[in-house]
């Protein structure tokens, strides 16, 4: 299928889209990138909240659940990748979330699970 892990996550990323878009997302933006961080994937859900989207892709289902791969110390990257976004994009009052997108692709097995407010941000790491 895919021989390395970069391709491997840019297909769950991929996946991970067009599964949102199936369901009535927008796409904002993909692969959202400052000097220190990086969201995958920034969508607009059909009631207008802003859904920051962490893709976590598994291919060999030997290291658990992918949605678990997601540290505190990744959730305070997202949350201040996030900041910047929403203060680039004249966003700072809009109604936003934090998802986790699994993507799970073992033999021809494709599993997408979607976690809605996966994490809530820490309060302190806001300006």
């Amino acid at each position: 299928m895919h021989e390395n892990h970069k391709d491997f996550g840019a297909y769950g990323e991929k996946k991970a889209r067009e599964y949102l878009l199936a369901r009535g997302y927008y796409l904002r933006e993909k692969n959202f990138r400052i000097p220190h961080g990086e969201i995958d994937i920034i969508m607009e859900d059909p009631d207008g909240v802003i859904v920051f989207v962490e893709v976590k892709s598994d291919r060999t289902g030997s290291a658990g659940l992918p949605e678990s791969w997601v540290t505190p110390k990744k959730i305070r990257k997202i949350q201040k990748t996030a900041m910047v976004y929403c203060a680039t994009n004249g966003l700072n009052n809009h109604d936003m979330r934090f998802d986790v997108v699994s993507v799970i692709a073992i033999n021809n097995d494709l599993n997408i699970t979607h976690i809605k407010n996966a994490f809530i941000p820490e309060a302190n790491n806001y300006y």
